[in-house]
């Protein structure tokens, strides 16, 4: 584990009766943003309330900006911006009011941000909290999370509500909230893939409580092809790189590393007629298939 990491998780593991979320091997480095990728009671909401203290880690260390709970809650509270997938209810609590408390817990809040992203949002800071559309609700807990100037956001489905305005909003603030500072960084989980596609830079894999992986999302677009091919090798599907062989016809292959299967067709004298570029999707639900088949791992 880097000296630098925003987050350090050593083992970590969460036990429910019919869940166990780890053990769980993990950092957040700065400057990145983290998409945490998997299907519904994969684990992620799990872990962003372990990082918030509102669950606690049966074993394991968990040490966040170097500092750990119980002792330094405080401290780590006010370098963290919280987005969680339900809304917290305040009731007939006025939304104004709400603002003037919640930012007395952070002293880094930056009312210009705020004021900026009422605007920007349309945030109804006059209405009471009660009276929030799930959208209107969803653009308040994003502005309070970016106006507190944290050093790490945590983004629990953050697009969820929002219009195609507020979408675009939300792209554009991630995009400002890290160019202002490069040792903040960003974990979403969102079942989104343009979000991912957008904003990630590392996607985390996780399935039924285990960690799958991370990918840098760039090199996975980069790696990963669907190649049309004039000839199958009888050994292809052993060939590396490759992960799926379609006889056809046509005949294509899927590869992970282009490279290297471009080179192992070659030797085979088997002639690539056409390449294609695969859709994020595509290759998420290949990694989910293999990751699967593989050893269970930690991170």
């Amino acid at each position: 584990m880097s000296s630098n990491q925003l987050v350090s998780m050593q083992s970590i593991t969460k036990s429910y009766s019919t869940f166990q979320l780890g053990p769980l091997d993990w950092g957040i480095e700065p400057g990145l943003v983290y998409a945490l990728v998997g299907p519904n009671g994969s684990g992620k909401s799990t872990l962003f309330r372990m990082m918030m203290q509102l669950v606690h880690p049966d074993k394991g260390t968990l040490r966040l900006f170097g500092m750990r709970y119980p002792e330094e809650e405080v401290t780590i509270k006010e370098r963290i911006g919280y987005v969680p997938e339900e809304s917290i209810d305040h009731g007939k609590v006025k939304v104004s009011g709400l603002v003037s408390f919640i930012s007395q817990w952070y002293p880094r809040w930056n009312d210009e941000t705020y004021r900026r992203l009422v605007n920007e949002m349309g945030v109804p800071v006059e209405s009471k909290y009660h009276q929030l559309s799930k959208g209107e609700k969803k653009r308040l807990s994003l502005t309070l999370a970016l106006a507190a100037e944290p050093q790490l956001l945590l983004l629990d489905e953050p697009t969820d509500g929002l219009d195609f305005f507020g979408q675009r909003v939300f792209t554009d603030e991630i995009d400002r909230f890290l160019q202002e500072n490069d040792h903040r960084s960003v974990v979403l989980a969102t079942h989104r893939v343009e979000d991912i596609r957008k904003l990630a830079d590392v996607l985390v894999l996780i399935h039924k409580g285990r960690y799958l992986g991370s990918y840098e999302k760039d090199q996975l677009t980069e790696d990963w092809r669907k190649c049309w091919v004039d000839s199958l090798p009888n050994d292809a599907d052993s060939l590396p790189g490759i992960v799926h062989v379609e006889p056809g016809p046509p005949a294509y292959v899927i590869t992970r590393s282009y490279e290297e299967t471009t080179a192992a067709l070659a030797s085979k004298r088997s002639t690539i007629t056409q390449i294609f570029p695969m859709e994020l999707q595509e290759i998420l639900e290949y990694l989910f298939m293999l990751e699967e088949k593989s050893p269970r791992k930690s991170g």
